[in-house]
């Protein structure tokens, strides 16, 4: 099974990604094969299971409104996954 985790970091919210990252990968379905799609503005850190996708700031609201707009622009890579998860920056397991 293939999980793919959904997670937008723009801005100021790229504080959050590695915090996030760890807690994800020891508490959030443990043992189970997790997949990164992660959409920034700025550099993040890859791994060999985080894939990162370059995204302009869109402003309030705009980050928000069109998530699933940035997700669908790379369909062909998330229907390799079984189930999809969309977490909040802030977001801590």
């Amino acid at each position: 099974m293939k999980v793919g985790v959904l997670y937008i970091v723009i801005g100021d919210y790229s504080k959050f990604w590695k915090d996030f990252y760890l807690s994800s990968e020891k508490f959030f379905s443990p043992g189970i094969n997790k997949q990164y799609f992660v959409f920034s503005d700025r550099p993040i850190e890859e791994r060999n299971n985080v894939f990162v996708f370059s995204q302009s700031d869109l402003g309030w609201p705009g980050n928000t409104l069109y998530r699933f707009k940035m997700f669908l622009s790379k369909e062909e890579l998330l229907k390799n996954c079984d189930y999809l998860f969309f977490f909040n920056a802030n977001t801590l397991f």
